[in-house]
Formats: structure tokens, C-alpha cells, sequence
């Protein structure tokens, strides 16, 4: 059985596209951070996420750079030599179910710059 649930940020905002038959497809990446550290740094995994029908539209319509997600999935690896010959790996998993972990932004509430991540001071209660 191959089955994955990963909790990682999106790296950047989805891409979509449809198949020839007009199945929609969303794909994006989300990096995942290690509990250990490496060279005193948290060290980071990067997965490539592809979502289909439904999924994708959700995807597509809510998610965008910064924002964390708990993808359930199977994952598949790819390993390739780049052209310098040194050995790359990717990660990739086909989404059955992609939650969503950040608060859907307010209309009328300040988001920090290019996160879409609303603002909370501290002092605040948190209405999740």
C-alpha cells in the first residue's frame, strides 16, 4: 500500500491545465521541513503535489504561495542525473485529499505581504 500525508508550505502558486479529455488537473509544490537539523539549519524536502477534478478546482480556487496544507496521497520518486552529473531526486504525489491548515484571509483583515496569511497579534484570541 502506498499512502503519504505530508503538512508542508506551497512554494509557490498552483498551476492548472486540463488533459485533452477536459480532465482538470492542479499542480504545485510544497516544501516540508525535517524535525532534524542539518548544519544547524532545518534541512527541507520539496514534493510536487498534482490534484485532479474536483480536488484541483478546490485547490486552484484556495491555495496559493505560503499558504500550509496536510496533503493524503500516493507518492512516487523520480532520480535523474543533471547536467553538471550529480544524481537529483524529486518526490511526487497524486493528491485523494488535500486539507487546507491556513485561515481563510478576512475582506477586511491586513494580510502580511505576499503570503496571504492574515495578521494576529499576540495578544488576540485566534477564532480557530
Amino acid at each position: 500500500m502506498n499512502k503519504i500525508c505530508v503538512i508542508g508550505n506551497l512554494t509557490r502558486d498552483p498551476e492548472t491545465g486540463a488533459t485533452q479529455d477536459g480532465v482538470q488537473w492542479t499542480r504545485f509544490s510544497i516544501a516540508v521541513r525535517k524535525r532534524y537539523v542539518k548544519s544547524g539549519q532545518p534541512d527541507t524536502d520539496f514534493m510536487r503535489v498534482t490534484a485532479w477534478r474536483q480536488l484541483a478546482e478546490s485547490c486552484a480556487k484556495y491555495l496559493q504561495k505560503g499558504r500550509k496544507v496536510c496533503v493524503f496521497g500516493a507518492a512516487e520518486s523520480h532520480s535523474w542525473m543533471s547536467n553538471d552529473g550529480s544524481p537529483r531526486g524529486q518526490i511526487e504525489i497524486t493528491a485523494e485529499d488535500v486539507e487546507f491548515l491556513s485561515p481563510k484571509p478576512q475582506a477586511d483583515a491586513p494580510t502580511a505581504p505576499g503570503t496571504g496569511y492574515v495578521e494576529v497579534n499576540d495578544d488576540e484570541e485566534v477564532p480557530f
